[in-house]
C-alpha cells in the first residue's frame, strides 16, 4: 500500500492511498512455482522440452500465442515474468476460483493429475 498526501495553502489536505493490486491465484502460482522448477527459473526438461520456473511445454506455448496473438518463444519462458503471465491467463479461463482444477488442467491429463495435485496443495501457504 502507497499513501500520498498533499496539502493547500488554505491548509485543506488530501490523501491518496493506493493499494498493491489483489491476485487470488498468488498462493497457488507460488506453490505451481515450488513443484515444477523449485523456483528455478532456468529449468528446462529434456523429454518434454518445458521451460522456466513454471514447465511451460511447447505445445501450451503455441495455444497461448493463439489465443491471444502473442509471439513468445519457447526460451522467452525463462524469464518468470512471461511465464506467469501465461500461468495466470489460463487461471482466468477456468471458471471460479478453483485451486484443484487449475493445478489438474496445467499438469495435463490422466492419472498423474492426481499426484502433481496432492504435490501442489501440500506446498500451497
Amino acid at each position: 500500500m502507497v499513501t500520498l498526501a498533499a496539502s493547500s495553502p488554505s491548509g485543506q489536505s488530501i490523501a491518496i492511498i493506493k493499494n498493491d493490486p489483489f491476485n487470488p491465484y498468488l498462493r497457488l502460482l507460488q506453490a505451481i512455482e515450488i513443484v515444477e522448477s523449485n523456483g528455478d527459473s532456468t529449468a528446462f526438461n529434456k523429454s518434454t522440452k518445458a521451460t522456466g520456473i513454471l514447465q511451460v511445454t511447447p505445445i501450451l506455448l503455441k495455444d497461448y500465442n493463439r489465443r491471444t496473438g502473442k509471439h513468445y518463444k519457447l526460451k522467452d519462458c525463462y524469464d518468470p515474468k512471461i511465464g506467469r503471465i501465461i500461468f495466470l491467463f489460463y487461471c482466468m479461463k477456468s471458471p471460479g476460483i478453483d485451486f484443484e482444477k487449475i493445478s489438474k488442467c496445467w499438469n495435463g491429463k490422466g492419472k498423474q493429475t492426481e499426484k502433481y495435485w496432492r504435490r501442489v496443495k501440500s506446498n500451497l501457504k
